[in-house]
């Protein structure tokens, strides 16, 4: 499930954390799979 707000993931780690790299790939994964499910046709993800 792609959540349609990626701050969302972003909330649950707290302000004061800095993301590492992982992080930041998932929110970015998030972005972009939000982004995607807006667009008509079909999303497949795996």
């Amino acid at each position: 499930m792609l959540p349609a707000c990626p701050a969302l993931y972003t909330m649950t780690t707290g302000l004061q954390r800095q993301l590492g790299d992982e992080q930041r790939g998932r929110v970015f994964e998030l972005a972009v799979g939000a982004e995607l499910a807006q667009q008509p046709g079909e999303l497949f993800y795996w």
